[in-house]
């Protein structure tokens, strides 16, 4: 299966806890890769290195499916659960926020919150749910402000032939972001992301400037000294 249409859907710390999801997309013939990963993928895991993290893998059109098919498939019953669990003193408030902002929270969490909305009789439609998800999308899918400040300083060092000067045009270039969906888009709009490119390029001929400098230098000083 080729994983070119496959983005991460989730992070495990282990094969065991991976299984949970990958056993109720087998049932819903979802699509998935499941793969090793290094330490390094995920900071969380730095920790835990001898652990066999997983990564989940899925295409971005079934992102909402695999969520679906897992709320589906984990109905809670909140007489059985630990009334120590900490989302049951939360308020209202705090439950719609993790309504709000599902790809802050994970998967039982955003069900029990419903579960809580529900019997507090604030249940959400499903009709309410889609709209949330929507203007979730929206504002996540907004650019990050110009970054006014970190361009000055890219310019400035990309002047003075430094390699920092080029890391942060790269950054202003490239950093990008997931949306929960699973669609990738950059942080920046395409105005600040010029900036990086032009960065970038003044960066590396002042530091090749600079190179060819320091060896002409040097190789004018081994002349003279040969004399």
């Amino acid at each position: 299966m080729s994983n070119i249409n496959f983005e991460e859907y989730k992070l495990f710390s282990s094969r065991e806890y991976a299984k949970e999801y990958t056993d109720i997309l087998d049932k819903c013939k979802i699509e998935y890769i499941l793969e090793k990963t290094t330490p390094f993928f995920d900071i969380s895991f730095v920790r835990n290195a001898g652990n066999e993290n997983m990564v989940l893998k899925l295409q971005p059109k079934d992102f909402e499916r695999a969520d679906q098919a897992y709320a589906d498939t984990n109905s809670i019953d909140l007489n059985a659960l630990d009334k120590e669990y900490y989302l049951f003193s939360f308020t209202d408030e705090e439950l719609f926020s993790i309504i709000e902002k599902k790809d802050e929270w994970n998967e039982f969490d955003y069900i029990l919150a419903q579960k809580l909305l529900k019997d507090r009789g604030k249940e959400i439609s499903l009709e309410n749910l889609n709209l949330i998800r929507k203007k979730r999308m929206a504002s996540l899918s907004q650019h990050k402000p110009t970054p006014q400040t970190l361009i000055i300083a890219a310019y400035f060092f990309a002047f003075i032939g430094g390699i920092i000067g080029i890391v942060l045009g790269l950054q202003l270039l490239w950093d990008s972001k997931k949306l929960p969906d699973g669609q990738k888009m950059y942080s920046y709009e395409l105005s600040v992301r010029n900036h990086g490119k032009i960065i970038v390029l003044i960066g590396i001929i002042i530091l090749g400037l600079t190179i060819i400098s320091f060896l002409l230098k040097a190789y004018e000083g081994s002349e003279l000294s040969s004399y």
